[in-house]
This record gives C-alpha cells, structure tokens and sequence, in this order.
C-alpha cells in the first residue's frame, strides 16, 4: 500500500487532487465489493474510483459520437 493514503499511478499520472465526497451506503458497499475482488490485495480506493470515472466518461463521450 502507498503511505497517507496516496494512490499509485495510473497511465503514468500520479493522483495529485484531493475531493471530498458524500457518497450513499450502498456505493461505499459496492466499492468495497470492487475491492475485495481485485486480483490486488492492495488495490486503492482512489485507483478503483479513478478506474470506473475513466471507463464511464469513455462510454459516455463515445456514444454521443
């Protein structure tokens, strides 16, 4: 795991900006589940986050193309 909480790369980006979210109980429970489920034991809340925002903006911008 990376100290304080950081986030490791993605795509050779570092994660740099810290957001404060109110999310409801049943996002943080799928979440979790991600992360559970994740072949990385280690695998950072930040990076699945980052991951699912990447993947949805994509099928968002692709499909009003």
């Amino acid at each position: 795991p990376i100290a304080n909480g950081a986030a490791p790369q993605i795509d050779g980006e570092t994660p740099s900006i810290r957001r404060c979210y109110i999310l409801r109980e049943s996002t943080i429970r799928k979440i979790n589940e991600l992360k559970m489920m994740d072949n990385d034991i280690n695998v950072c809340v930040s990076t699945i986050v980052d991951l699912a925002i990447d993947y949805y903006h994509r099928n968002i911008t692709s499909s009003n193309n």
